[in-house]
């Protein structure tokens, strides 16, 4: 596709015109899998012409039907939180049958916000969309049981402050003095000391509100401030309130989701410690012979948006031992980095209520220099362009997403770990293959055409 500068076409999917209050059809046979061209941005140069690639992308609906014995349909709206993606989606509401059709979506989990307009009150629902299927299954909502639990958390977690700062809109829970309990040891009789208590609410990716234990085991809750404009998660939203207790550094959670009312005392009783010990290697040798920091972090992998709460990180002593208390059952990606930057590979770890065996880490020893040369199609530096590093694991965010040419068509690396790595460079279907020898050694020199 070849556009100019002065007119730049962007092909986006058609909306609807229908009046969802009016009481007509809704247009459920226009509601399947389609593929729409998204535009990705593009800033063009006067009077220049580019060349843009638009490939089409599968999108699909969410069609439902809400219904309720307490509140009449015609007092209830509807909302997309949406995400920016270059189109506006629609949802649409009949306040006679309760009928309800949104989207066009990618592929993913949507929130749909219903609100009273008698009220202040509403509630969030989450959808998965899954645009492999021709028409998306159709699901009953039952208005009064979201109200209800609605009502529950803001007996709770009350109404937030706002504060308005330079990173946007931040919010603080002000009811935490309603979550009142007490946490025990795996015996059921001890209080635990200094545990930690985190509430989930419905649709939240991140906690409202944290406790503390005291010497009795007694909640002590505050609420937590909150940025919205990173509150975004792609994991699967939580369905209904989830209260999560540990005590950091010796038990692991319990997980509670159970009904929870205001001033009703919780008691949240930990299971057994579980821990398991391991050894760090850099290149074959201990740390003594190659000084360092070494971070091991332990990301669990079973519960979505709780995994971050249930993950354990921890530093290995001078010789390279560790160990990891306070272990969850599930399953754990355990990784280690010397000086942030030298990334072991990924050891699976399943736990479980019995003692585990010890686990070693090794981290190939530092490599040396590696030098991308990207050039266009006339061999000429191919300025600004994007490349990737397979990085995976729970610390391959100390690595850039992209790196990116410079002006004389350069990606400089000054090292990584030794032996092979794949770099993936945009545009170009190959991917690049780099052997890494240890230091000391010349830098390896890469040369690749980006077709552009």
């Amino acid at each position: 596709m070849h556009v100019t500068g002065t007119e730049l076409a962007r092909i986006r999917p058609l909306g609807w015109n229908w009046n969802s209050r009016d009481g007509k059809p809704l247009p459920f046979d226009e509601a399947r899998t389609r593929y729409v061209f998204i535009d990705e941005p593009f800033i063009a140069r006067p009077e220049s012409q580019e060349r843009i690639v638009m490939r089409p992308s599968p999108v699909g609906f969410a069609l439902d039907t809400v219904h309720s014995n307490r509140v009449p349909l015609a007092n209830l709206g509807a909302s997309l939180g949406q995400e920016p993606r270059g189109w506006a989606p629609t949802i649409l509401l009949s306040p006679v049958t309760g009928e309800f059709i949104a989207g066009p979506f990618p592929a993913g989990w949507e929130k749909l916000n219903f609100v009273l307009f008698s009220s202040a009150g509403g509630f969030v629902v989450p959808v998965e969309i899954d645009p492999g299927k021709e028409q998306q299954d159709r699901l009953d909502i039952d208005v009064d049981k979201y109200l209800a639990e609605a009502q529950e958390t803001t007996e709770i977690t009350g109404t937030p402050n706002a504060y308005l700062g330079m990173g946007g809109i931040s919010t603080q829970t002000t009811g935490a003095q309603r979550l009142v309990g007490q946490v025990l040891l795996s015996d059921g009789k001890t209080p635990a000391l200094s545990a930690a208590v985190l509430y989930f609410r419905p649709g939240s990716s991140s906690p409202p509100i944290l406790a503390i234990t005291d010497a009795l085991g007694t909640l002590h809750a505050r609420g937590l401030w909150r940025s919205q404009a990173s509150s975004s998660s792609d994991a699967v939203p939580l369905q209904s309130p989830v209260v999560l207790a540990l005590l950091p550094g010796e038990c692991g959670a319990t997980i509670y989701t159970g009904p929870i009312h205001r001033d009703k005392p919780l008691r949240l009783v930990l299971p057994p410690p579980i821990s398991i010990s391991g050894s760090i290697t850099v290149g074959g040798k201990n740390l003594l012979s190659r000084p360092g920091v070494v971070h091991i972090v332990a990301e669990y992998q079973d519960k979505g948006i709780l995994n971050a709460a249930l993950s354990i990180e921890t530093t290995a002593d001078a010789k390279g031992n560790f160990v990891l208390s306070g272990l969850t059952p599930g399953s754990y990606d355990v990784q280690a980095a010397l000086d942030d930057i030298w990334m072991s590979a990924v050891t699976t770890v399943r736990v479980a209520n019995k003692k585990l065996r010890p686990i070693h880490i090794a981290i190939p020893p530092p490599g040396a220099p590696v030098q991308i040369t990207l050039v266009d199609r006339d061999g000429k530096p191919d300025i600004g362009h994007a490349a990737t590093l397979d990085r995976t694991g729970p610390l391959s965010h100390f690595w850039p997403e992209k790196l990116r040419s410079d002006g004389a068509g350069l990606i400089y690396i000054p090292t990584m770990e030794s032996g092979s790595h794949i770099l993936h460079v945009d545009g170009v279907a190959k991917p690049v293959k780099i052997r890494v020898p240890p230091v000391p050694a010349a830098p390896v020199t890469v040369r690749v055409q980006s077709g552009r």
